[in-house]
């Protein structure tokens, strides 16, 4: 069988959800051809690679291509600076305006280049688009009307559409366009084989798609298997005076703010100075990490982004692990399975008592949580040191964890795409 994934960034750049895609490829490509069409920059990336038994196609419009281009000048000339600038903010303007003016929430440029790259592949038998970005969805939906009939379509949604607290640009924009936004979900449920959704999508199937039920199946995220095994060890940070406490991920404003988190770690620092936070990042949370660091340089450091495997390293070389939780407690970060593949102390910052990664880390059992949105009182940071101490150097055996989290499982979900609901032994 033929099959295409439509995702966001992938190799060497993975996004959370680019992650996923590669763990259920992992399960797909010993007996299926597999192609996976990503939208990620191709500055010094080619437009086509083969990587470990899969062809990658890159795509980009040429918006995207633009920005691109400005963000990878580096350049210490004020003036080049400022006309870059204000290229980019003419560029996101005009992002702006497109969305504003459209009936739906949808950047047509993007469907394109999906829909040009699928046109490319010839025989395609099954198209698992992703979302984000719903434009992957879209695309698939026009290839099957225009092109292929006889395709199955198998999405597999992680963040929101109709519903995004963010992709709308505002929320008058999000209201006006929602019934439009909501058929197109609607249409895609009628078009496709079956459709696989995780939590944040889960109250949106219940009130709204009920009828489809057949077709809808409830999934975790496909991130718990075995990171690091192959994975060396740097020793950058490795120090047995200090308590390496790493985070690896986005920071965003909107959707998972750092601000309470830093200030917590803050106090922590001042209690205890042998505690070292690593950041491992990307998002417009950045500069608050820089702030902390010029206060408290030997405990707090950004490292920025890096590539995947570099980020694995980090996790495996740490005591401790960061995960902080956002806003909307629909959205369950991806990166907690990752955190728990590894079998390593976990430390939560959460915003609301909603949010289920509470239960995942009582059922994981070394994990420590805490509410972000109360008083944090002298007693509760003495009581989070002792966490850390205590646990430095307690471990999960990944079989351990795969047994409590056999449904994040890649080779579960992958039987439920090729054969039903997930029907293999448990």
């Amino acid at each position: 069988m033929k099959i295409v994934f439509l995702t966001s960034s992938y190799y060497p750049f993975f996004s959370a959800i680019g992650k996923c895609v590669y763990n259920l490829v992992n399960e797909l490509k010993n007996e299926n051809e597999i192609i996976v069409i990503s939208n990620m920059t191709t500055i010094n990336l080619s437009n086509e690679v083969y990587f470990e038994g899969q062809k990658i196609v890159r795509i980009r419009t040429s918006s995207m291509m633009s920005r691109d281009r400005i963000l990878a000048q580096n350049t210490n000339n004020k003036i080049a600076t400022l006309i870059n600038k204000t290229r980019l903010y003419l560029l996101r303007i005009a992002g702006y305006l497109r969305i504003i003016i459209s009936k739906h929430t949808i950047e047509k440029p993007l469907v394109k280049e999906y829909f040009d790259a699928l046109l490319s592949v010839d025989n395609v038998d099954l198209i698992i688009p992703t979302c984000y970005p719903f434009e992957a969805v879209v695309a698939a939906q026009e290839y099957k009307d225009k092109i292929n009939r006889k395709v199955q379509i198998i999405p597999f949604l992680f963040d929101k559409f109709a519903d995004s607290p963010t992709l709308h640009r505002n929320q008058l924009n999000k209201k006006a366009k929602y019934k439009y936004n909501l058929l197109l979900e609607e249409q895609m449920i009628k078009s496709s084989t079956k459709v696989l959704y995780v939590d944040s999508w889960l109250q949106k199937m219940k009130e709204h798609f009920s009828q489809y039920d057949e077709k809808l199946i409830h999934v975790e995220h496909p991130l718990i298997i075995d990171h690091f095994s192959g994975i060396a060890i740097t020793n950058e940070v490795a120090n047995d005076d200090y308590i390496e406490i790493t985070y690896t991920g986005v920071l965003d404003k909107a959707v998972r703010p750092v601000s309470t988190t830093l200030k917590i770690i803050s106090k922590i620092i001042k209690k205890n100075n042998k505690f070292r936070f690593h950041f491992y990042v990307l998002g417009n949370g950045i500069d608050e990490v820089n702030y902390y660091n010029k206060e408290y340089p030997d405990n707090i450091i950004n490292h920025g982004q890096v590539e995947s495997n570099l980020a694995l390293s980090k996790i495996k070389q740490s005591d401790i692990l960061l995960s902080i939780g956002n806003t909307d407690t629909t959205l369950i970060p991806s990166k907690i399975f990752e955190y728990m593949s590894s079998g390593k102390p976990i430390i939560h910052f959460y915003h609301s008592d909603d949010d289920r990664v509470i239960s995942m880390l009582k059922d994981y059992e070394i994990g420590y949580c805490i509410d972000q949105n109360k008083e944090i009182m002298d007693s509760e940071i003495s009581s989070l040191i002792e966490f850390c101490i205590s646990k430095k150097t307690h471990k999960k055996t990944f079989e351990e964890v795969q047994k409590i989290f056999y449904k994040a499982n890649p080779n579960y979900i992958s039987n439920i795409i090729l054969n039903g609901r997930g029907k293999i032994d448990e």
